[in-house]
């Protein structure tokens, strides 16, 4: 029975990540627990269930708010982790503060420091396009030996460019393994 319930959660967790309300069936056959703790689980607010409350009014269908809340507090106890934190800042994905008291205060500083981590990727990934770019550009047989000279020294900056970043990133992530240790140690010994 547990296999069914858990895969039925790992489904709905599928059908919900992607849409902001409800279809028909779901608002009709939903079962408010595993809704509540499916949102709950993906970190988001109380302001869902009013997106739910919305789409399933539509189609004459009331929302258990009760079974709803139930759900996501369950589901936010495996949110609120430290580790998630970390993989939500490192996903890039936005944080609404749904994690409360001394759990919510280490999650936010676990979340920017990853989201730091996450940033300079960006720059790393942004830079490597541009190095790629440059060299199908300079692959080109039409080009002057000027335009060649100055391609090959912006790709040179670039990697330049990807060099420090890629340091940056070494220090970034220094940082967010220091702030785990020192948040986990810190609830610990709560």
């Amino acid at each position: 029975m547990r296999l069914v319930t858990a895969f039925a959660l790992f489904v709905l967790v599928g059908l919900l990540a992607g849409c902001a309300t409800l279809s028909k069936s779901q608002c009709q056959t939903g079962d408010w627990r595993a809704i509540g703790q499916a949102d709950g689980m993906n970190g988001y607010s109380l302001a869902r269930l009013d997106e739910h409350r919305e789409a399933c009014s539509k189609h004459g269908v009331t929302v258990d708010a009760a079974l709803y809340t139930a759900g996501r507090d369950l589901g936010l106890r495996s949110y609120c982790t430290t580790q998630n934190a970390s993989k939500v800042g490192l996903a890039g994905r936005s944080y609404q503060n749904v994690c409360e008291g001394e759990m919510g205060l280490s999650f936010v500083r676990i979340y920017r420091a990853a989201s730091d981590v996450k940033y300079v990727n960006d720059q790393i990934t942004s830079l490597q396009s541009q190095i790629k770019e440059k060299t199908e550009e300079l692959a080109k047989p039409a080009l002057t030996q000027q335009q060649r000279d100055s391609l090959v020294k912006q790709i040179a900056d670039l990697n330049s460019d990807v060099t420090s970043q890629l340091t940056r990133r070494s220090e970034k992530e220094a940082i967010l393994r220091q702030v785990m240790l020192e948040e986990q140690n810190r609830l610990n010994a709560l």
